[in-house]
C-alpha cells in the first residue's frame, strides 16, 4: 500500500522507508486514541447543553 512521501506499509502493517526517509509513526499512534476519546466527550457535552436548554424550552413552554 502507498501512503505517499517515500513511505509504504508492509503486508503486516508496519510502515517502511525508502530512500533512508524518517517515517514517525509514534506520534501519531500515540495520540489517535486520545483524538477519538476528546471528540466523543465533545459530543456528548453539546448533546447535554442542547437537551438541557431543549428540556427548559418545552417545560417553560
Amino acid at each position: 500500500m502507498r501512503l505517499g512521501l517515500g513511505r509504504s506499509r508492509t503486508a503486516d502493517g508496519s510502515a517502511t522507508a525508502r530512500s533512508g526517509a524518517i517515517v514517525v509513526d509514534a506520534a501519531r499512534l500515540s495520540t489517535g486514541g486520545r483524538t477519538r476519546n476528546r471528540v466523543l466527550i465533545t459530543m456528548a457535552l453539546f448533546l447535554s447543553v442542547y437537551g438541557a436548554i431543549g428540556g427548559r424550552l418545552v417545560y417553560l413552554g
